[in-house]
């Protein structure tokens, strides 16, 4: 599995959804589209199709008594290489962080003993817009941040408002797992963004990225 071929059909794919009327802007834009949880669902499909052979992809695998990775990939030795976390409009918030990135330290501290067995991709895929939304539910985790909590900021501008805090946090979680597992653990955890107009790598092992690999995507307005 390369990660920028998996992602890169994503983006394929998105496009493709895009071209038949099946995503648009409008989707990200208002969170009253995602009421029954449609966005996730029709990306959750597209992460599933950007899968290339003979790698193959599983869904919901349990991994432990709290955590099922939305895609789990394994290669022809049905061997785990890369693990999949995606939240949509009405989850991309502190969950990215108490939920998602918590699940991941967890299960790659579970290999410290034998840290060759680790999969290699830990892969977070967020649905943050860079423009005003409406209709989006606010959740408030008082023990995350952004503090203090501002729906109004939110929704100005739902990735300004997450984005530091999520950058903030990778670089600790990484210091964290480099503590335990050496200096250079053989794996990448890795935060992507999509919204209507790019998908884009925006962290890697807790190092900010400056668009070297964005997507481009084409959807209506």
């Amino acid at each position: 599995m390369n990660l920028d071929r998996f992602l890169g059909n994503f983006a394929v794919e998105i496009n493709d959804l895009a071209a038949r009327r099946l995503m648009k802007w409008a989707y990200f834009l208002d969170g009253s589209w995602n009421r029954y949880s449609w966005l996730h669902a029709r990306m959750f499909g597209a992460l599933v199709r950007s899968v290339s052979r003979p790698c193959v992809p599983m869904v919901e695998v349990k991994w432990g008594r709290y955590f099922r990775p939305d895609l789990c990939i394994v290669d022809e030795s049905d061997q785990t290489i890369g693990i999949i976390e995606y939240e949509s409009t009405n989850s991309s918030d502190e969950r990215l962080m108490e939920k998602d990135l918590v699940h991941f330290e967890r299960a790659i501290l579970e290999y410290e003993k034998s840290p060759a067995g680790l999969p290699r991709y830990w892969l977070l895929v967020s649905s943050l817009v860079n423009r005003s939304v409406r209709n989006y539910p606010w959740y408030s985790y008082p023990d995350y941040p952004p503090c203090p909590k501002s729906k109004q900021a939110r929704d100005a501008n739902p990735l300004a408002y997450y984005q530091d805090s999520l950058h903030n946090y990778l670089a600790a979680m990484w210091g964290r797992i480099a503590a335990r597992l050496g200096s250079h653990p053989p794996i990448e955890i890795v935060w992507a963004n999509v919204d209507g107009e790019a998908l884009t790598v925006v962290n890697v092992n807790g190092e900010r990225q400056n668009g070297e690999t964005t997507f481009l995507l084409e959807l209506a307005e």
